[in-house]
């Protein structure tokens, strides 16, 4: 996530890894600020209902108390990080058609998907 490592450590299998995600605490890196910690934590909550994002604007929240919002969202904010070497032309040669998730982005995910774990279906009604 923030860090580039996963906050559960085993992938063993998708049965143990829903057990990490619901049973468990994530861990994070040594640096990783308080902020930042609290934010994925309040991101990471178990309970659908007291989740950041469910209980709350996250832009509230402390880790992004200097992002200005307005002016973000009007692109007045250069990119804190741009890749070297890379143009948007690179893109090209890897999107080749349409991306089947933006085809129908109202339908269904068949149940038997690969990528479904079934212990996980809580959707806010609000999205």
């Amino acid at each position: 996530m923030a860090t580039g490592q996963l906050p559960f450590d085993d992938l063993s299998g998708m049965n143990y890894l829903a057990y990490l995600v619901t049973s468990t605490k994530p861990r994070y890196a040594k640096g990783l600020s308080r902020d930042a910690r609290r934010l994925l934590n309040e991101l990471l909550e178990k309970d659908p209902e007291k989740r950041l994002g469910t209980t709350g604007d996250i832009r509230s929240h402390p880790f992004f108390r200097s992002i200005k919002w307005a002016e973000l969202e009007s692109l007045k904010v250069p990119s804190p990080f741009k890749p070297e070497g890379f143009s948007p032309e690179d893109l090209k040669a890897t999107y080749t058609g349409p991306l089947p998730f933006l085809e129908n982005p109202e339908s269904e995910v068949p149940p038997d998907d690969p990528m479904v774990l079934q212990e996980f279906s809580y959707v806010n009604s609000s999205w």
